[in-house]
């Protein structure tokens, strides 16, 4: 078992036990195969929130916030990927190599850009929206007991949309700038859709 299997595992049923989750179209993810999951959301409970309600162990690459409590080992414990760098080379080349075995992938948070990522990959991407997700500040977790919804948008297969380079090597910067603005497209739809479906806020 992976070890963002056996965190899922593990925290998924508190997490839920903590939060009233509700949960909104996780048919979109596939169960098998190669998927990055887009989560914009900056707060703490994002990541923990979809990790506990996805069909299938994700592995993380983190949002600021996560970051600054967990830190770079706390990530790796959990699974998950640290940003490492500025430009996040290490973290992007860990996540292309979890892509390409069939794992999942979420990026949370607005870095790194999923443009490179995508255009080397060609995943199914799927963006994902959580309202609710932190407190007064995005560093501090909800009120225990206060409502979480975790929105899965439709999924896109990468390589159905567009002829843009997709599947090289080594993309180049143009290729990764159209997909970078591709993803964004898609995760701003999938957010003015969860808040009309939910009735939530961003």
């Amino acid at each position: 078992m992976s070890r963002s299997a056996h965190i899922r595992n593990l925290f998924g049923p508190l997490v839920r036990r903590m939060y009233r989750i509700r949960v909104h179209g996780t048919s979109s993810v596939p169960l098998t195969g190669s998927v990055l999951l887009l989560c914009p959301q900056e707060g703490i409970l994002a990541a923990p929130a979809l990790m506990s309600v996805a069909p299938r162990p994700i592995q993380i690459i983190p949002n600021g916030s996560l970051a600054s409590v967990l830190g770079s080992s706390g990530i790796e414990q959990i699974g998950g990927i640290p940003i490492s760098g500025p430009a996040a080379i290490d973290t992007q080349n860990r996540a292309a190599a979890a892509l390409r075995s069939g794992a999942a992938v979420g990026i949370f948070g607005v870095h790194p850009a999923p443009g490179w990522l995508v255009a080397k990959e060609a995943p199914v991407v799927v963006p994902v929206i959580v309202l609710g997700d932190h407190g007064r500040v995005l560093t501090d977790p909800p009120r225990l007991g206060s409502r979480v919804d975790v929105f899965f948008g439709p999924a896109v297969i990468a390589s159905a949309v567009g002829e843009h380079g997709l599947g090289q090597a080594a993309p180049n910067r143009s290729e990764a700038r159209f997909r970078a603005e591709w993803c964004r497209q898609i995760v701003m739809d999938a957010q003015e859709r969860a808040v009309q479906r939910t009735g939530g806020s961003q």
